[in-house]
């Protein structure tokens, strides 16, 4: 079974809802590791997931912590790929104006 990676994107962002909304379509044929906020995650029934990290959790983030975390859900995941947890990365969309603001030079 192919083990997939999915990066939740950026928390202000819809990478939640579509994690939540794809996951079940795909679950009986793929194995997933989430790296995001578990809290922005409500209802989702972890199953066969294995793992949800990047533990920060606030009910609000401004736009230069979300642009952390969306850095932070790369970053961690692409470890784990090239530790060969994972088979392959899914990414979630993130917002440039925000990871700019976390002080990443990329222009996208």
């Amino acid at each position: 079974m192919k083990r997939i990676g999915i990066t939740m994107g950026d928390p202000l962002g819809i990478g939640a809802e579509i994690t939540l909304k794809a996951l079940p379509k795909f679950r009986d044929n793929l194995s997933f590791k989430v790296f995001g906020d578990p809290e922005l995650l409500p209802g989702l029934e972890l199953g066969e997931l294995r793992a949800v990290v990047v533990p920060k959790s606030e009910d609000k983030y401004s736009p230069r912590e979300a642009g952390q975390a969306s850095i932070a859900y790369l970053d961690r995941a692409m470890a784990a790929w090239r530790a060969g947890e994972i088979d392959a990365l899914v990414t979630a969309p993130i917002s440039k104006t925000h990871v700019q603001a976390a002080g990443f030079p990329f222009p996208g």
